[in-house]
């Protein structure tokens, strides 16, 4: 009994693990040359009802900004971007 509770308890924990994967788009249309000039705005930092993740906005821009530096020498990170909503 013990076993199982302690299983279960270990998948639940395993199913809270934070991570993320980006995946580059196969066949997309849009092609960087590497003089290209880039500016990648900072989204504003997610919400989850009352609780604000601190700093996702810049994490999800460097992420980005990581993604493309190969591909071009001339970006930048902007600002947070203003909402519309």
């Amino acid at each position: 009994m013990r076993f199982f509770a302690l299983l279960g308890f270990m998948l639940v924990l395993a199913g809270c693990a934070d991570s993320h994967n980006w995946t580059p788009q196969q066949n997309g249309s849009a092609r960087i040359a590497a003089n290209d000039r880039i500016l990648i705005s900072t989204p504003q930092d997610g919400e989850y009802g009352t609780h604000v993740d601190n700093g996702s906005g810049r994490n999800t821009a460097k992420i980005i900004f990581n993604a493309t530096s190969a591909k071009s020498r001339l970006l930048r990170i902007g600002g947070v971007s203003e909402s519309s909503l």
